[in-house]
C-alpha cells in the first residue's frame, strides 16, 4: 500500500495581508488557519520550522524536515 503525506502551510494573518512572512515573530495561524487544521482528518501533525519563510523551509529546517516526515510516517498505523 502507498503512503501519501500532504504538506500544507497554514493560513495566517501574513498570508491574507500579502506578506510572505513564514514563521516570523508575531505571525500565527489566523482563525481560518486554525479551523482548517482542526478540520483535517487524523492522522496529522503540526510542525513549526522556526526562522523559516515562505520559500526556504527546506534550507532552514535541513535534516529536521526529513526527520519530522520520517517520524510522522512511523507513527502511522500499519497498512491492512
Amino acid at each position: 500500500m502507498t503512503t501519501l503525506i500532504l504538506l500544507r502551510h497554514g493560513r495566517s494573518s501574513a498570508n491574507t495581508s500579502g506578506v510572505l512572512a513564514g514563521r516570523s515573530p508575531g505571525v500565527e495561524l489566523d482563525d481560518t488557519g486554525k479551523l482548517i487544521f482542526a478540520a483535517a482528518p487524523e492522522p496529522k501533525r503540526h510542525v513549526w520550522i522556526a526562522g523559516a519563510h515562505h520559500n526556504d523551509v527546506f534550507a532552514v529546517a535541513g535534516a529536521r524536515f526529513f526527520s519530522e516526515l520520517a517520524d510522522f510516517e512511523k507513527s502511522l498505523p500499519a497498512a491492512k
